[in-house]
């Protein structure tokens, strides 16, 4: 039997597998971009077990910014005042960390963070862009190294 026309196709469709839905990565923040370009620049991503998106907690889905698991430091570098909605006022922007739910799970994370023995240095991008702290975040990694910290 020879199928033509509309029901070769209709056929060749039902006996196609559809393919696997693929989630694309979430884009970075432009202070996320930022500082991975520093810390690229200053070779500390070779160092530590460093990680993005890396998840600290056994259970809980929770993710870090930044990681350098073998010392336990974390960057978070928080969103604030980003596209996400506009301001009761119509300026600026609120971004998740400052809502309720958002500070509410932030204060959760960081807790549980600190339960597991993780240092967390939280950044805003106005930091993370003009590599105001940037010093300072190395000098900690540099500590911990040394294992001094």
């Amino acid at each position: 039997m020879r199928i033509t026309g509309r029901s070769a196709k209709n056929w060749l469709a039902k006996t196609q597998k559809k393919p696997l839905h693929v989630r694309k990565p979430k884009a970075k923040s432009p202070g996320e971009e930022a500082l991975k370009l520093q810390i690229v620049a200053k070779g500390l991503h070779n160092a530590g077990g460093y990680a993005r998106d890396f998840k600290f907690h056994p259970a809980r889905k929770w993710l870090f910014d930044f990681a350098w698991p073998e010392w336990k430091v974390a960057i978070e570098v928080e969103g604030i005042g980003g596209k996400a909605k506009v301001g009761p006022d119509g300026n600026g922007g609120i971004g998740r960390h400052q809502t309720n739910g958002g500070i509410r799970g932030d204060i959760e994370k960081y807790f549980e963070a600190r339960m597991l023995g993780w240092d967390v240095m939280r950044i805003t991008t106005a930091m993370a862009k003009s590599g105001s702290t940037f010093d300072r975040i190395a000098d900690i990694l540099q500590q911990r190294r040394d294992g001094d910290g």
